[in-house]
Parts: C-alpha cells; sequence; structure tokens
C-alpha cells in the first residue's frame, strides 16, 4: 500500500508540470475556407437561388488566459477575418468581422495539444448577395479548436468557427446571413 502511495505521488508530480504548463497568451494568423448564408431580400445570392456562397481568406488576432484552474484556463480573444470568393465583381461576397469574446482552453497532460473553445460577439460587414457597397450588422460567433506544439512557443491550429449577424441594412433592405469557416494556421504563443 505505501508502495503504491509512493508511485502515484512520483507519477502526480513528474505529469503535473506538463498539464499545468500551458500557453498564457499568443498572437496568431489563420487561413480560412468561409461558406455564407442568409436571408436576402431578393431571396438569392450571385452563387445561385440557394442564397450561399464561398470564400477563401484569412484570420489573425490575440488571446490571453487571465486566470488558470490547473490544466484549464479562461481567458478573452480578440479577432479579425476577412473572405472573397475572388471574383472581380460589384457582388464580390466578401465578408469581413471583428469578434471579442470569452476562451476556456485546456492542457492535454503528456499530449503536446491544448483545445480551446470560444463564444463573441461580432461586427459584421459583408456585400453579400446583390448589393453594390458593404453593409454591416452586430450579431455573435463561436469556435472551437486546438492548437499543437511544433516548436518551443511556436504551434500548429486547426479550427472551425461559425457565426451569425442580423439587421443588415442595405440599399436595398435588410438581410442576415450566418457563416461556417475551416481555418488552420500557427499560434506564436508565450506563457509560463
Amino acid at each position: 500500500m505505501l508502495k503504491g502511495s509512493w508511485l502515484a505521488l512520483a507519477l502526480a508530480v513528474a505529469i503535473y508540470p506538463a498539464a499545468a504548463a500551458h500557453a498564457q497568451g499568443g498572437f496568431y494568423g489563420e487561413g480560412n475556407g468561409t461558406w455564407i448564408s442568409g436571408n436576402t431580400v431578393g431571396g438569392d445570392s450571385p452563387a445561385g437561388p440557394s442564397g450561399k456562397a464561398t470564400g477563401i481568406g484569412g484570420t489573425f488576432g490575440t488571446y490571453y488566459d487571465f486566470l488558470h484552474l490547473g490544466p484549464l484556463g479562461l481567458g478573452g480573444d480578440l479577432r479579425f477575418s476577412f473572405a472573397h470568393d475572388g471574383a472581380i465583381s460589384l457582388y464580390g461576397n466578401e465578408l469581413n468581422y471583428g469578434d471579442a469574446g470569452l476562451r476556456i482552453s485546456g492542457k492535454v497532460p503528456v499530449w503536446p495539444v491544448r483545445p480551446y473553445a470560444e463564444a463573441g460577439v461580432l461586427r459584421a460587414s459583408t456585400n453579400y448577395a446583390y448589393h453594390t457597397a458593404m453593409h454591416g450588422g452586430l450579431g455573435y460567433g463561436y469556435q472551437v479548436g486546438a492548437d499543437v506544439d511544433v516548436l518551443p512557443h511556436l504551434d500548429l491550429r486547426v479550427e472551425y468557427a461559425g457565426g451569425y449577424a442580423g439587421g443588415m441594412g442595405s440599399n436595398i433592405g435588410t438581410t442576415s446571413l450566418t457563416f461556417n469557416q475551416i481555418q488552420g494556421g500557427f499560434v506564436i504563443w508565450f506563457g509560463r
């Protein structure tokens, strides 16, 4: 019994630094593939009558975990994302948004992986559908993903992001949209 207790204590001491050492904060850059859909005045978009469009772009941001509870971290995240379908036209199905949210992250013991989830408020602007100018509205966003250690203070990131923006007034009426993004990129982090 005593030998088993010492073994358990030794294992806990060996694993704790790996579980507790995680990123305090960092900066990231990602490429994204974006799917946009929504309610437009005409009920359709240049991409077709289904009211959907796709695009590619990037996401850049920063995060900071201000509270640590064992292997869990709680913090904030600020990001800017953009996507465009590449068409050279007035109706390019462009989407830009800024998002401020809360983040919860963790450290998987023994594995070099830090999963996280975020939720926040956003301001989006778009020329999605038959609009010649950008128009914007407020909404919400959410993200789930994981950072994987590659080098000291450099991680690879994979992420799914989604959101909604409504009340997007334009010169021909009001619209709302939802978006989904698959993202991947790099994180430069600092911490303990």
